[in-house]
């Protein structure tokens, strides 16, 4: 399953994706709204003049980044901090 997959990439130990951590991923997934926000995040990825517009983020963030994050490497976070 794409779900299942997509989580244990996410994870050092797969201990936490369990079969109700993925049915509930699934089940955010399916939401109104959320299948076109990942879509236009996996376009975003590649997207070097989306990725230009961070600066314009006005408010107060938190960056929580994993250093064995398996989709998004760890130096990326440095970016999102710039």
């Amino acid at each position: 399953m794409v779900v299942e997959t997509s989580l244990l990439q996410t994870v050092v130990s797969p201990d936490p994706v369990t079969e109700a951590v993925v049915d509930r991923y699934w089940e955010l997934l399916r939401l109104r709204g959320n299948r076109q926000a990942l879509i236009d995040l996996a376009n975003t990825l590649g997207n070097r003049n989306a990725w230009g517009k961070l600066p314009d983020i006005s408010v107060p963030s938190l960056i929580v980044w994993g250093e064995e994050d398996g989709l998004l490497p760890a130096p990326m976070a440095a970016t999102f901090e710039r």
